[in-house]
């Protein structure tokens, strides 16, 4: 089973009116490509195409740049790097960029658990609006939140039971219950 290629860009084919272009997560299965928005833009010269993320520090050639590059690209790059620009809130845009990525890995691993079919379409869906068991869902998950309530339950009455045993009186004990019982949620 091939796996998905997870990529982030700067989609630069759109531009908002600040000049910014949105980030994107691109995901690509079997030639498919769909993007995923992550919610933030960026500058062309915020942009590292390197590591696929915005400059979180201002860029430097290394001495590896020069030995590497022709004269030409090591002055295109050097130029690139001049007009670079570092975001104030570059660490939290590479963070929701890398949660994302996260979420789509995640998202991957528990269709391949479940032995659903891993399409594009499935992941962008179930990422871009979660949904919750409904009533349609099987009857070992229905089994499982059951038998959690009743455990619960059972939790909850000996808890009543011990504080009730504590206090002498009735009244006492079901109030110091009750406010442990909120203090704790």
């Amino acid at each position: 089973m091939t796996s998905i290629k997870i990529k982030p860009v700067l989609f630069i084919g759109k531009k908002y009116s600040d000049n910014k272009s949105p980030i994107f997560i691109r995901l690509t299965l079997n030639r498919k490509v769909v993007y995923l928005s992550v919610g933030k833009s960026a500058k062309p010269e915020n942009w590292d195409s390197e590591n696929n993320n915005v400059y979180e520090k201002a860029p430097k050639i290394t001495p590896q740049h020069k030995a590497k590059l022709s004269e030409k690209e090591y002055l295109r790059l050097k130029d690139k790097y001049k007009r670079a620009e570092v975001l104030k809130d570059a660490i939290k845009i590479n963070s929701d960029i890398d949660s994302k990525i996260k979420e789509v890995e995640g998202k991957e691993k528990e269709l391949e658990v479940l032995k659903k079919p891993i399409t594009l379409k499935i992941i962008k869906d179930e990422i871009a609006s979660p949904q919750l068991p409904a009533a349609g869902c099987d009857e070992q998950m229905k089994a499982a939140a059951i038998r959690k309530l009743v455990l619960f339950y059972f939790w909850f009455c000996s808890l009543e039971l011990k504080i009730r045993k504590r206090h002498n009186s009735f009244r006492h004990g079901i109030l110091h219950f009750w406010w442990c019982l909120f203090l704790w949620f």
